[in-house]
């Protein structure tokens, strides 16, 4: 199994100089850091120790695998799984973070292990003071670099979240994205690193655009042919709309003798005039009243019960019937006294 790659003794020319892992002190809450002093040749250069050292290891989906249970991986940080592009789709890489970044990453092995990943990268920090919050806090950085560039896409195992942490906690995190995105481009991956836009320098002279020349009224004048009478465009002439002649309705009660349509009821209605209509004697009468019926013709109903021209039918035995004939002086007030209904008129009496 190939030996994978850390981070080293850092150089000034790379990232801020720090001491060993075990010669940091303990750090109880987020002090500022301690500027020290390097004497560099022909200049002094300021520098702050990192808080969190981040410990980087590159290699195989396989080759990660096989680091899951060292001690060194027992600490919270991110983890990302790089997968080339292919001439249909562009490259993917998926981000996540834990804990205890090794026990996540064991617990779905076979679905980042089998998926085609080529390179596995997992960013650790065994600090006390780095928690679960500034690991998520990693991974929304992480996530915003890689979706800044536009041309790889994303795989995310869960959603990032944005803590509320203080400035000097998002100071140390980006100090120690900063180390990981050097030392990734030392490597030759450079897709945390932000895209540099070519500019390309002209050195050609500016030259202002000649003015175009002005049309005066004097040569336009002189270029109309005047020869030739004007012309005006003519508007077709208009159309006068023809009148539409429609059919006259047919206005009802035109016959004389109707026959009662309703429910199966049989009875005659004979028109005597224009607002003359005899109800026959002997015609059937329906005993019920639907809910909607109006008031008036409820009791002009009521009246002819009062007044015995409907009465029981004997006949039947059942049901009502006019005992004698009745005369009203519209159609409507005829069919809503044999129906008892709002239905309309021309259908409860047809013509016979």
């Amino acid at each position: 199994m190939a030996e994978p790659y850390y981070h080293g003794a850092p150089g000034v020319e790379q990232y801020p100089v720090r001491r060993s892992n075990e010669q940091v002190p303990p750090n109880s809450g987020f002090a500022s850091p301690q500027h020290v002093s390097f004497a560099v040749p022909r200049q002094t250069q300021i520098i702050v120790p990192l808080i969190f050292v981040p410990r980087l290891y590159i290699g195989s989906p396989a080759e990660i695998a096989g680091l899951l249970s060292a001690p060194a991986l027992q600490a919270a940080g991110a983890y990302l799984f790089l997968r080339p592009a292919t001439p249909l789709d562009r490259a993917e890489i998926r981000i996540g973070e834990g804990r205890n970044v090794a026990m996540r990453l064991q617990q779905s092995i076979d679905g980042w292990l089998h998926a085609g990943f080529s390179v596995a990268i997992i960013i650790a920090c065994d600090h006390p003071g780095f928690s679960k919050e500034l690991a998520e806090t990693l991974e929304l950085r992480l996530t915003s670099r890689v979706e800044s560039t536009g041309h790889i896409k994303v795989l995310r195992d869960r959603a990032p979240k944005v803590r509320h942490l203080s400035v000097g906690e998002h100071r140390a995190v980006d100090d120690m994205l900063g180390v990981v995105t050097q030392e990734l481009e030392r490597l030759g991956l450079s897709f945390l690193s932000p895209r540099r836009v070519a500019v390309q320098q002209t050195q050609k002279p500016f030259v202002a655009a000649a003015p175009k020349g002005r049309d005066l009224v004097s040569a336009m004048l002189g270029r109309l042919d005047r020869t030739r009478p004007p012309s005006f465009v003519t508007a077709p002439p208009l159309r006068a709309q023809e009148m539409v002649r429609h059919k006259p309705c047919q206005t009802p009660w035109q016959a004389q003798h109707y026959v009662l349509h309703y429910d199966g009821l049989q009875g005659a209605l004979q028109k005597r005039g224009p607002q003359r209509f005899e109800i026959a004697a002997g015609t059937q009468v329906s005993p019920a009243e639907v809910p909607a019926l109006a008031q008036k013709y409820r009791a002009i109903r009521k009246d002819l019960l009062a007044e015995g021209l409907i009465g029981p039918d004997r006949e039947r035995g059942e049901g009502l019937r006019v005992l004698r004939p009745i005369v009203v002086k519209s159609g409507a007030i005829a069919a809503a006294i044999v129906s008892g209904s709002t239905k309309s008129s021309t259908r409860v009496w047809r013509p016979a």
